[in-house]
């Protein structure tokens, strides 16, 4: 009896687990990342390629948003900064970018400074299309 108890305590949670593999969706690597303060946020999502950019200050400075990538075909970087100075109250900006499925990308947060100043950036943060 204790026998059939353990086995049914182990196969009921890989009954779920194998219903879960067989009906999830195309796999999506979706990340985000802010600056130090994280007064500017910026947020990837590999289904469509969105790429948007929030300024979670009111502080009058904007955010940009860095992304970059590499064409596997031909080996060129292609990459897009995307600036938003709507403030907290305003809406973030999204951009629809034109990636290959599977290419790798890295894009990061910063505020939004003059040249040559800091401009307080994350880190890069890795992720595929």
């Amino acid at each position: 009896m204790l026998r059939k108890s353990v086995l049914s305590l182990i196969a009921l949670p890989l009954a779920a687990l194998a219903a879960t593999v067989i009906t999830a969706g195309p796999a999506a690597a979706d990340g985000g990342v802010c600056n130090p303060g994280c007064a500017a946020h910026v947020e990837f999502q590999s289904y469509g390629e969105i790429f948007t950019v929030h300024d979670y200050e009111d502080d009058g400075i904007g955010t940009v948003g860095e992304i970059e990538w590499v064409d596997p075909a031909s080996g060129v970087i292609f990459g897009s900064v995307v600036t938003n100075h709507n403030g907290y109250y305003g809406p973030p900006r999204v951009q629809n970018l034109d990636i290959p499925e599977g290419t790798r990308v890295k894009y990061r947060a910063c505020l939004d400074t003059w040249p040559g100043t800091d401009q307080k950036c994350s880190g890069w943060y890795r992720d595929v299309a």
